[in-house]
């Protein structure tokens, strides 16, 4: 059996912890990255959406209001009759 000072040293001058929890540190500063940069684009993409789709909305609005009423028609006089 070991002793609990060889223990001791192995567990010293072991390096695979500390590089295990660097690893940790790197794949969660990756992580916050990624996902801060995705909840970003998702935001300026929804703005450029809606932005569209207010633009398409006003466009809709104008050539609805010009296109409806308006002079003339169908009938008038001398239809059809007798």
């Amino acid at each position: 059996m070991e002793s609990q000072l060889q223990k001791l040293r192995r567990f010293v001058t072991d390096e695979s912890g500390p590089a295990v929890v660097e690893y940790i540190v790197m794949l969660a500063l990756i992580t916050a990255t990624v996902l801060l940069s995705i909840t970003n684009l998702g935001q300026n993409t929804s703005g450029v959406y809606d932005n569209v789709s207010d633009q398409l909305s006003d466009l809709g609005e104008d050539t609805g209001a010009a296109g409806e009423g308006g002079e003339g028609g169908e009938g008038g006089e001398g239809g059809k009759g007798g």
